[in-house]
């Protein structure tokens, strides 16, 4: 997953905390790399992660999805883990501006983020088994792919890739188009 100025991989991570709890836990996290610099960027090194840009993504249809055109109105295995554009438009206008927002914030987090939080979790909790429900398993991320900015949301344990034409949010760019 590239663009000529931008690299984005996926990589996961083992979360050694769960591992005294009997599970394994693996996070996956998407890392996107400046092609001229080297550095780790992030999504709002990118775009303008701005209230209006939430509504602009939750309200404007401005996300594509990943399968053929359909009207949801027959839910399906496949309906449910590759949604088209028209029920990735129904399930964002189904969603609070809180909870959209809260999942484009979730993407700027680092998997060392995560991985803290767990710790943390654990050693707080009355019952650190117990405890292992509750981690994080999943947040919601971001690559990019040429003229396109791509965004991980997570619904229970479905991920839906939400593809974004960069030309739909160009007033939102804090660089110029990749």
């Amino acid at each position: 997953m590239s663009s000529p100025r931008f690299l984005s991989v996926r990589s996961t991570y083992v979360d050694p905390t769960l591992r005294n709890y009997r599970r394994e836990l693996a996070i996956e996290d998407f890392i996107t790399i400046n092609a001229q610099t080297g550095q780790r960027v992030y999504l709002n090194d990118l775009v303008d992660l701005s209230d209006e840009f939430v509504y602009h993504i939750k309200m404007h249809r401005v996300v594509h999805g990943e399968r053929m055109e359909s009207d949801c109105s027959e839910p399906c295995f496949d309906c449910l883990r590759f949604l088209s554009s028209q029920c990735l438009w129904k399930w964002l206008e189904g969603m609070s501006f809180e909870e959209v927002r809260g999942k484009i914030d979730e993407s700027t987090m680092t998997i060392q983020c995560v991985l803290d939080a767990n710790r943390d979790m654990f050693q707080t909790a009355r019952n650190p088994a117990w405890s292992a429900s509750e981690a994080i398993e999943t947040k919601s991320d971001f690559y990019v792919l040429p003229d396109k900015l791509i965004l991980i949301f997570y619904q229970g344990v479905w991920s839906h890739r939400l593809t974004i034409y960069l030309d739909d949010i160009a007033e939102y760019l804090l660089v110029d188009p990749w």
